[in-house]
């Protein structure tokens, strides 16, 4: 059967397509092709300027990382009006310098002799005693098993948020004995593996069998976590971690009940991970696994902070110093010039005079911390009051040893 032939009045026109100025390119020539090859008119030619082409040239050059993040609420985004080169004056371009408090801080030794230390040359951060000085404190304790550099490295470390940041000193001895509250309180951080492993693949984006892999491979939380987010980069740089923000977290972790906890908890263990840089997720991570792995006990605590405090109030002042509590500019100064005697390995009296002191605060400190085991309170006298009353405003409490005495007993046996 043939076909029925159309009229010329029956029959369309065929559509006109819409003419095109040239080749028109596609979308993906805009980031793919150079410049150059866009522009394949002499009309569309003039589109493409020398600045232009200079901020082409510039997104070409840079690296893209692998994972990209922005937290916009928790950072104050101020922007800056930064000095334009003279080929582009009349346009302003607003940016986001980085602070300089963003950048990792390199701090001294801890691990030598509190005599000979200077707590002032350690780098420190304007709104707080920085996190990553803890964990630096805490990098240098699980390197040794020297009761003596254990001593001396924890001695430093409080000296120096004593006279630096005093506010910070609470939140430092309980991070370091790896607590958020008195033995007698029931306060517990409430964090599973499940939640701490996906705050890891969500900041770093590592599936879960890599993190199985790596976990596998390290064997600790802290490791696997550093090494998941060693190819983590932000596009706005986060403020440095404090003490006390982390300890303030850790407490609203563990205040969080009821519906939707878990998710919350999730959330800020994550924007703690961000923040965090270096040893800080390393020690960040066992803090939130309850578990930091150092050498560190609390009998060590209570003798470095014993002999933190003599040193910080050392005075000129003789006449007002208790001589078996306090020591003198005067004896610190000798014992800093005064060697031990490699003949007859005699100690140098003044050495003698400043171990004695040591021993007269360590005991007071522990005794004080038996009848009293609460660190906000025997922390709040020391700082306000110094050791010489400490037995006095920090008496016996009822109630709250209990606990502590009961425990005590129990591991004895």
């Amino acid at each position: 059967m043939k076909k029925r032939g159309h009229s010329a009045e029956n029959s369309r026109a065929p559509s006109k397509k819409r003419a095109k100025l040239g080749m028109q390119a596609r979308l993906d020539t805009f980031f793919d092709a150079p410049p150059t090859k866009l522009c394949l008119t002499q009309s569309n030619a003039t589109l493409l300027t020398e600045e232009q082409q200079k901020i082409e040239n510039i997104r070409g050059s840079t690296s893209r990382p692998s994972v990209i993040d922005v937290d916009e609420d928790d950072i104050d985004l101020k922007p800056i009006l930064l000095d334009l080169p003279p080929e582009s004056k009349g346009k302003e371009v607003l940016r986001q310098l980085p602070s300089k408090e963003t950048k990792s801080l390199e701090f001294n030794p801890l691990d030598i002799d509190p005599v000979n230390y200077l707590p002032h040359e350690q780098p420190w951060l304007q709104n707080g005693a920085p996190y990553g000085f803890l964990a630096h404190c805490l990098s240098i304790l699980s390197q040794t098993r020297s009761r003596i550099a254990i001593v001396n490295t924890l001695t430093n470390c409080l000296q120096t948020i004593i006279i630096k940041h005093p506010g910070s000193l609470l939140a430092s001895l309980y991070l370091l004995s790896n607590s958020l509250a008195p033995a007698y309180a029931p306060v517990e951080l409430g964090l599973g593996p499940s939640n701490i492993s996906r705050a890891i693949q969500n900041i770093s984006g590592v599936t879960p069998a890599v993190l199985k892999r790596l976990y596998n491979t390290l064997g600790d939380p802290g490791d696997v976590a550093m090494s998941a987010k060693s190819n983590l980069r932000t596009l706005v740089p986060h403020l440095p971690l404090t003490i006390s923000d982390v300890y303030n977290s850790l407490r609203g972790i563990a205040h969080l009940k009821g519906q939707g906890a878990a998710k919350q908890k999730q959330k800020v263990v994550e924007k703690l991970l961000i923040s965090a840089h270096g040893e800080e997720i390393r020690y960040l991570t066992r803090t939130l696994c309850q578990n930091i792995r150092v050498g560190a006990v609390r009998t060590s605590i209570l003798t470095a902070l014993a002999r933190a405090v003599v040193l910080c109030h050392a005075s000129t002042n003789i006449s007002d110093l208790n001589m078996d509590l306090q020591v003198p500019f005067s004896l610190l100064s000798k014992v800093q010039s005064s060697s031990l005697d490699a003949k007859t390995k005699a100690m140098e009296p003044a050495r003698a005079k400043l171990n004695a002191v040591y021993a007269n605060a360590e005991a007071l400190v522990k005794r004080v911390f038996v009848k009293h085991p609460n660190f906000d309170d025997i922390a709040s006298a020391i700082l306000d009051f110094g050791l010489p009353d400490l037995e006095e405003r920090v008496p016996l409490t009822i109630g709250q040893t209990c606990t502590s005495y009961t425990r005590t007993l129990l591991l004895s046996y």
